[in-house]
């Protein structure tokens, strides 16, 4: 199994940052239906007054779980994700992704 953790970056203004949100809320059932995908869940910064937080405006975090690494490729290529980077990719400045995986095996 690996979890996938992508920090996407979008362009500061609300606009920019409900779009990409509405658009992830139409592709997210039909990526949670794709064979391999155990997980898949956006997460937004908490505006907390913790000191130890480190905050992150303007930026969404994906958490995903794939079965492997040929159902993640086959995710990135599905029509549905082509469709969500395309709504999208006037809203976004960056994409950074990590394929992680278990460090007790």
């Amino acid at each position: 199994m690996l979890t996938i953790i992508a920090q996407i970056k979008i362009k500061p203004d609300l606009s920019h940052f409900e779009n990409v949100i509405n658009s992830f809320k139409k592709t997210t059932p039909i990526v949670l239906r794709e064979e391999g995908c155990l997980a898949y869940n956006l997460l937004i910064d908490h505006d907390s007054q913790a000191s130890y937080q480190t905050h992150l405006p303007h930026t969404i975090i994906m958490i995903e779980q794939w079965q492997s690494m040929q159902h993640l490729d086959k995710h990135l290529l599905t029509a549905h994700m082509q469709d969500h980077h395309e709504r999208v990719k006037n809203d976004v400045i960056d994409v950074e992704i990590n394929i992680l995986e278990n460090g007790f095996k």
